[in-house]
């Protein structure tokens, strides 16, 4: 199929499968891109971020823990603010927390979220405890509950929030990792298309650069065949027009029918020359050409009128010197150039035989 199609038509496909190629390098870069993008989007929202949140909930955690410790050996008109900035601090952890919550993507960090949670309502109640012994002036039993219990909790909530700290450094580790498998697929995608599209550019000119040179050698090829054979006066000689591409046998066809056009009325002609050489009179040419050749055809018909003149004078006088009618000549004047001198020759020449035959007789 692709070899009977137009040489336009190849090369337009040609460079139609490297756009093609080039549109799947951009569409494959695109989709690619993208998707590192919505990597690195949820890198920040689902890691990024959470990491930030947590930073603030272990501050806050720990200034709770600092605020407890100063609300216990704090005088009674100081214990109300350390009471109030406790559980400021403490709805600041809760709203983070919440936030934090919808940014987990793993069963492991929805485990230790639910871990948090549970220490921190552990925690909460240890505080409660020790803000209410302190309110009692129970300061004793306050730095008790404090040190024991409280200190139990808020390590254990610590530690929580030490691991999900690390869950989430984890998982920014896996996602970056993630990210830089689709950017090297994407980069190892493109290149291999680039590649591919570079090689296809290749073959295409290599073949089409093949094909046309093929397609002019033999267009010359044929071509010096006829004017070789033209040289050595073989007007027979023809160019193969199916040795040719389609598109360009037009070409041949066309130097052949040439060629049939101006050697056809040279056939003849030369035919005619030789017959008349011979004393073979034809008949006058009756077929019909154009221009030059007319002319010729035209030169060749005077000829042979000239030709059957001449003859027919010659048969006239020689009748008429068989019949003793010695008296008859040829009209020289119907005649021009040479045999005109011929026929008047033979008229003096009958004149100065005749003459004296007369004068005698």
């Amino acid at each position: 199929m692709f070899k009977n199609m137009k040489l336009a038509t190849k090369i337009i496909s040609g460079f139609i499968v490297l756009a093609l190629i080039a549109g799947v390098i951009g569409v494959v870069g695109i989709i690619r891109i993208k998707q590192i993008d919505e990597a690195d989007t949820m890198l920040y929202q689902r890691v990024v971020v959470p990491l930030a949140q947590l930073a603030d909930m272990s501050i806050n955690f720990q200034r709770v823990r600092v605020n407890s410790r100063d609300l216990v050996n704090a005088s009674k008109e100081e214990r109300a603010n350390f009471e109030k900035r406790i559980a400021d601090l403490r709805k600041q952890i809760t709203d983070q927390s919440i936030k934090f919550e919808k940014t987990i993507i793993t069963d492991e960090g929805r485990k230790l979220f639910e871990e948090f949670k549970s220490s921190q309502e552990t925690y909460g109640v240890q505080l409660d405890k020790i803000i209410a012994l302190a309110k009692q002036n129970k300061v004793d039993e306050a730095n008790e509950v404090l040190k024991g219990a409280a200190a139990k909790a808020s390590r254990v909530e610590q530690t929580i929030l030490e691991k999900l700290t690390e869950s989430k450094t984890k998982q920014g580790k896996e996602i970056s990792d993630d990210n830089t498998k689709i950017a090297n697929a994407a980069t190892y995608t493109m290149i291999a298309f680039t590649i591919m599209g570079i090689l296809f550019a290749i073959a295409l000119g290599l073949f089409l650069a093949r094909m046309i040179s093929k397609i002019i050698s033999t267009l010359l090829s044929e071509t010096k065949n006829l004017t070789d054979a033209a040289i050595g006066g073989k007007l027979a000689t023809r160019a193969d027009a199916n040795k040719i591409n389609f598109e360009f046998r037009g070409i041949a066809v066309g130097v052949n029918e040439t060629l049939d056009a101006v050697i056809g009325p040279l056939n003849v002609a030369a035919e005619y020359v030789d017959r008349i050489s011979k004393g073979d009179i034809p008949p006058k040419i009756s077929d019909s050409y154009n221009g030059d050749f007319n002319e010729i055809k035209n030169n060749l018909n005077q000829c042979i009128d000239a030709v059957n003149m001449l003859v027919g004078d010659a048969g006239l006088l020689s009748k008429a010197a068989v019949e003793g009618k010695l008296a008859t000549r040829a009209d020289a004047s119907k005649h021009q150039g040479d045999f005109r001198k011929i026929v008047q020759g033979v008229d003096d020449c009958l004149d100065a035989v005749i003459g004296p035959l007369n004068v005698a007789a």
